[in-house]
């Protein structure tokens, strides 16, 4: 399997790709969601959106889920985790033996953990230096 910052930087990559409309898929995914779930008010505690009475489920998951950078982060990271691994199996890696699955999943877990918290705070520290403007 590639090295382990080669799989966050990739799953940073999914997760931006994702959560910015880049690819076309998630843009028709999204705008389904939106047309089924409208944002009728703003809490005005905590800023969040209030979906129409009477959502379909799947389309606030889809409409906060692709809000929320962590959760994407963690899905991300165990779909490249599972893509890499998958390669290097095909590859020619040893498969593993039934004793190695519970192993091999907490592996997944572990790295998909951290692709979300690598990214989430690669993404605090891209907003943060957008904040302070530009170094001209």
């Amino acid at each position: 399997m590639p090295s382990t910052l080669l799989l966050l930087v990739a799953a940073y990559g999914l997760a931006f790709a994702l959560q910015n409309d880049k690819l076309p898929i998630v843009r028709i995914l999204a705008r389904a969601a939106r047309a089924a779930a409208p944002v009728v008010e703003l809490d005005e505690a905590t800023g969040a959106p209030i979906h129409a009475p009477g959502s379909p489920g799947w389309a606030v998951l889809v409409c906060e889920g692709l809000r929320c950078t962590w959760c994407v982060g963690f899905h991300a990271g165990w779909s490249v985790w599972l893509a890499a691994r998958g390669a290097a199996l095909l590859d020619g890696a040893a498969w593993p033996c039934p004793g190695e699955l519970p192993a091999e999943g907490v592996a997944l877990a572990v790295f998909a953990l951290a692709a979300a918290s690598a990214g989430y705070a690669a993404d605090e520290l891209i907003a943060a230096l957008e904040r302070s403007g530009p170094a001209v």
